[in-house]
């Protein structure tokens, strides 16, 4: 067979490193991350969702009613940040006859 050159070798190691830590048994963990609650409804004109949760007690105590219902990001452009302390921009879509809520966030407020 043919010798793997040394760029396939380096390749497969770090492959294979990144699979060690993946599979590690340390880095398992109980925490499902954010809960939310979404709420869908329909306005009379459109889809919207109302997305509540947050990891800051500021966000804890902010009243459902007041959030900004949101529609399919391709309609308004509107967006949504859950979190004060963790910025987190999200916009809204709905598929499969509004049975399934897609919130798609950006990695990065900048």
């Amino acid at each position: 067979g043919n010798k793997p050159s040394p760029d396939e070798i380096r390749t497969r190691d770090d492959l294979q490193a990144r699979m060690d830590i993946l599979t590690d048994k340390d880095w398992e963990t109980d925490d499902p991350g954010m809960i939310l609650d979404c709420v869908v409804f329909f306005d009379g004109q459109d889809h919207r969702a109302v997305i509540y949760g947050g990891n800051d007690k500021d966000d804890a105590n902010e009243d459902i009613e007041s959030l900004q219902p949101l529609a399919a990001y391709h309609k308004e452009r509107q967006y949504g940040t859950i979190s004060t302390v963790d910025q987190y921009n999200y916009g809204v879509n709905f598929y499969d006859d509004v049975s399934v809520l897609s919130i798609v966030g950006d990695c990065t407020p900048h």
